[in-house]
């Protein structure tokens, strides 16, 4: 082999790991902001099934903001 031969090759394997880097670097970001959506959801199936018990124990009504804070206030109120 010649030694262009062998550059060319070299150049190739090196562009392969850095493109390999890359979507690595990017598939990781990507888990991170699932991760993050995951919980996002989490939360907001959390406060969906307040507003819905609530809607319950007001007989079909919807509770009103200051109404679902005063019937969930801290225990040292």
């Amino acid at each position: 082999m010649s030694d262009e031969q062998i550059n060319t090759m070299q150049e190739s394997v090196m562009h392969h790991e850095r493109q390999i880097n890359d979507l690595s670097e990017m598939v990781t970001a990507q888990w991170h902001e699932i991760d993050r959506l995951k919980k996002t959801i989490e939360k907001l199936n959390e406060k969906l099934s307040m507003v819905e018990d609530s809607v319950q124990e007001g007989g079909g009504k919807a509770m009103s903001v200051t109404e679902m804070a005063a019937q969930n206030k801290p225990p040292h109120y």
